[in-house]
């Protein structure tokens, strides 16, 4: 596998639960993507998170701060990598609050297995 440069495309991956962690991480390396994971979002935040082709996949529920005060941090911090929310807790309308902060996409968790959705 090729070392990982700021052109290697990255899925950073912030969840506090280490299997959930370890799936990810192995499912997008096993298609070729950079995962660097973190359990908290202080972890993520002393990363030089770049603009390139990274994107950023944020649990709902964290020990440190919960993903949407994650999400408004970021932008403070000027991140404009593309921000995808999951969560094993959500509703509706924590989907339109997500959205509407500017995620691309909002997963609920478990993610359904393929053909089976």
């Amino acid at each position: 596998m090729p070392s990982q440069t700021s052109d290697w495309p990255v899925v950073h991956v912030v969840d506090d639960d280490p299997s959930m962690r370890g799936a990810l991480e192995g499912l997008f390396n096993s298609v070729g993507l950079g995962t660097p994971t973190y359990a908290a979002a202080g972890g993520s935040l002393s990363t030089s998170l770049v603009d390139g082709p990274e994107c950023i996949l944020i649990d709902l529920r964290l020990p440190d701060m919960n993903g949407l005060d994650f999400q408004a941090k970021l932008a403070q911090m000027d991140v404009r990598l593309p921000v995808v929310m999951m969560t094993g807790y959500g509703d509706i309308p924590m989907s339109v609050r997500v959205m509407k902060r500017g995620a691309i996409d909002f997963l609920p968790k478990p993610f359904p297995r393929p053909g089976h959705d």
